[in-house]
């Protein structure tokens, strides 16, 4: 493919073993240890704030190739700043949950610097390494991306083994040994704190399951309930409350408590909305308290006989449709653990989940039904929600259940006169459901108010809200109901002793529906409009390049803003500063480092705009977001990994011109996936997953291979003009990638993930052009 070095001075003097293993470990660690943080802060903060702290702790990353500049060389030891990585991770962990700052954890503003600090020396440790060995970047960077490809697929088991925590203390254990063996031929005094510091940390790790040293906090009096999880708030209000069990894993962490009634447990994912596991012995008559739940009303209307539930949690939506006389109940549920806690708690729920006409699967709904052939009388949805943590580039995976496209799929898998019945707490979210569904329905050919005729709402009474979140329901049938139809659904909410918000025919004067379907204002004023307790929300329905559902804020949410201007302006001014310290590096030394700067930054974030947008994409077809999480991300790393070693081979001559090809080839490839993704998935989506699995790292690795290039070739370059400046274009790179993950979500939640993807490949057509430069300048 390309031409082989032929001076010494092009392949660069060749790298030990043990820094080449130190630096698959470090960075191994660092995807790990990111993924694990993100698991361990979902519990305790919400969306927005979760994904603050995250990308400010993982610039850590930038900030340690930064601060490499400023130390002098008899500073840095190899063996000591993996040594420090490793024991920053319990310090961060004890500094977090047993030290007094647990108490204020959630009020804490400078939180994020605490777990930055891990990460600045991961940072440290990478950029010293490319710093002493730049001429051969291709092997080094093989190395790194071997480590963090390997991470991808080592994480699910390691967080459904030792959960989030565990899994911090694992790498720092990992880390002190690995820095006891980087100190061999070095130091003997190392060599026995890297002992010392391993044996203190395997310790930790050890006992902590049964000390619980290192724990979740419990909130303080007053604590902020916008930035906090239900659990921690029931556990603050209420002592009585014991976690049973909990579990583990790369979609969440599940706690099964009781509070207080031993007839029901509580499954918490992530600390959020609790579905119930009910006591059950098999005999109907003891539960049939449930048909006074808002959420029977599709049993009131109808009797069906085939039932799809999706996100069944903790088996209520199940019983329900057992008292409705359901002959099959087909269940997709997301998270396999509270699916593994069902069956471990059998004897409590009554084999729920063994029983005769009873089938659950571990999947995604919307995927699930996408690939099912079978039609339903009934798809049932209670409080399924929409935003899952992830390290989708520091970025939240959002779900597709709730989009536009996916009100199209139910609606094609219901039988003529099935219902899709959907649960809600909130009215909001309703109206935003409501109005999806009139929108497929005028895509359908229907004006709307015909398509409001298709529709019942209903809410419990507001006295009844603090006692559960089954607060509003939303009926969206096939067929339009007719006059008969709503006067038989009347009556039901009636007897279910709930109001009726909207039932065609008999009650669509009610707000907040009326104006709607007597045709005053169309879908467009509606929205405009419409507003909450005086706020005006953003209640559009949400498209699949925009997945949001859950998300009804009118404007872009401020976190993401100030994360965009902060990490931009650091990388600018970083960018800035290398230039300035370059002004006496001869002819032309602050521009090419400027332009330099600019390179490294245009990689960092371009990476981050594909990879972000291509995990979103995929979760459809795989069916599960962990799944389409691993499998991207192991396929575009792993692909790197050997792109970036079959740069080595390129003569540094030759590296502008290969620069140029690789990043042209990035932006075809991206936009012939752009063009047959949508066949491929369609082709291939009622294949087993093994082989949608094998179809998505077969799909990836040539893009991969590609990505992996332009990376360590930079490095190369740039090391011409001095070693000293390639810690500062590291650091540089790992900002613009915080940046790119960040601007990824900025521009999904303006304009869709479609956008971002665009975004990326014009990222490198402006690496193209750089590389197009320095090519043609070397050739004059």
């Amino acid at each position: 493919m390309g031409e082989r070095p032929t001076s010494s001075d092009d392949r660069g003097a060749a790298i030990p073993g043990r820094v080449l293993a130190a630096t698959f470990l470090v960075a191994l660690a660092g995807v790990c240890l990111e993924v694990a943080l993100v698991r361990v802060f979902a519990l305790l903060f919400r969306y927005h704030h979760l994904f603050l702290l995250v990308s400010v702790a993982v610039c850590g990353l930038g900030l340690g190739g930064l601060i490499r500049t400023y130390l002098p060389d008899r500073w840095i030891r190899l063996w000591a700043v993996a040594l420090l990585f490793g024991l920053s991770i319990p310090a961060t962990l004890l500094l977090l949950f047993r030290s007094p700052l647990a108490t204020r954890l959630v009020e804490t503003p400078w939180l994020p610097a605490v777990p930055l600090v891990p990460f600045l020396f991961a940072g440290l440790f990478l950029a010293e390494v490319f710093r002493r060995h730049a001429a051969q970047g291709g092997a080094l960077y093989f190395a790194d991306l071997s480590g963090a490809a390997l991470a991808a697929l080592l994480i699910l088991p390691l967080l459904q083994w030792l959960g989030g925590i565990g899994v911090c203390l694992l790498l720092g254990v990992l880390l002190c040994i690995g820095a006891t063996l980087l100190a061999a031929g070095e130091s003997s005094r190392g060599r026995i704190v890297g002992a010392l510091a391993a044996m203190a940390c395997l310790l930790l790790l050890v006992t902590n399951p049964r000390t619980r040293l290192v724990d979740l906090p419990l909130l303080p009096a007053g604590a902020d309930p916008s930035r906090t999880k239900p659990l921690l708030r029931e556990m603050r209000a209420n002592p009585s409350i014991r976690i049973l069990e909990t579990r583990w894993s790369a979609f969440a962490r599940t706690d099964m408590t009781e509070e207080g009634d031993p007839s029901v447990r509580y499954l918490y994912t992530d600390g959020d909305t609790p579905t119930n596991m009910i006591r059950f012995d098999g005999d109907l008559k003891k539960v049939e308290g449930l048909k006074r739940q808002i959420a029977f009303l599709p049993y009131t209307v109808s009797s069906p006989e085939s039932v799809l539930c999706i996100g069944p949690g903790g088996g209520m939506d199940v019983l329900l449709g057992l008292l409705g006389g359901a002959k099959r109940i087909t269940g997709a549920e997301v998270s396999a653990d509270i699916v593994r806690l069902m069956e471990a708690h059998r004897d409590f729920n009554g084999r729920l989940y063994e029983h005769p006409g009873v089938s659950i699967h571990v999947a995604d709904g919307r995927s699930f039904v996408a690939r099912s052939r079978e039609k339903h009388d009934l798809i049932f949805s209670a409080l399924t929600q929409s935003a899952t943590g992830s390290r989708a580039g520091i970025a939240l995976a959002e779900s597709y259940i709730h989009t536009r496209e996916a009100f199209q799929v139910y609606l094609d898998h219901l039988t003529d006169e099935g219902i899709y019945a959907l649960v809600v707490q909130e009215e909001p979210v309703l109206v935003r459901a409501f109005l999806t569904a009139v929108s497929v329905l005028a895509e359908r050919g229907a004006s709307v108010p015909e398509a409001c005729r298709h529709l019942v709402a209903a809410m419990i009474p507001r006295e009844m809200h603090p006692f559960t979140p089954y607060r509003r329901i939303l009926l969206v049938r096939r067929s339009p109901f007719t006059p008969a139809d709503s006067e038989r659904v009347l009556d039901g909410i009636r007897a279910l002793g709930v109001h009726s918000l909207f039932v065609p025919h008999v009650l669509e004067e009610l707000p907040p529906f009326a104006d709607l379907a007597s045709g005053k204002q169309s879908l467009e004023e509606y929205i405009a409009e419409y507003q909450f307790e005086g706020t005006h929300l953003n209640v559009a329905p949400r498209p699949d390049d925009q997945p949001f559902f859950l998300d009804l804020s009118p404007s872009m949410p401020p976190v993401l803003l100030r994360l965009l201007w902060g990490i931009g302006l650091v990388t600018l001014l970083a960018g800035a500063w290398l230039a300035f310290r370059r002004r006496r590096g001869g002819p032309g030394a602050p521009l090419r480092s400027l332009l330099g700067a600019l390179y490294f930054a245009l990689l960092g974030a371009g990476f981050m705009l594909l990879e972000v947008p291509f995990i979103q994409q995929f979760i459809l077809f795989l069916g599960h977001p962990v799944l389409s999480l691993t499998l991207v991300l192991f396929a575009l790393l792993l692909g790197t990994a050997a792109g970036s070693r079959r740069s080595q081979r390129w003569a540094v001559s030759a590296l502008p011109a290969r620069v140029f090809a690789a990043a042209t080839g990035i932006v075809i490839l991206v936009l012939l996936y752009r063009a047959v993704l949508p066949g491929v998935f369609a082709l291939l989506l009622g294949q087993p997953v093994v082989v949608r699995g094998a179809a998505t790292v077969a799909l990836l690795l040539p893009l991969g291979m590609l990505l992996g290039m332009p990376f360590p070739s930079g490095i190369r370059w740039f090391e011409r003009d001095g070693s000293d400046q390639v810690p500062w274009l590291w650091g540089i790179n790992g900002f613009a990638s915080v940046l790119g993950s960040v601007l990824a979500m900025v521009l999904a939640w303006k304009s869709g993930f479609s956008a971002a993807l665009l975004a990326g490949m014009g990222s490198y057509v402006l690496v193209a052009i750089l590389a197009g430069m320095a090519h043609l300048t070397r050739k004059a």
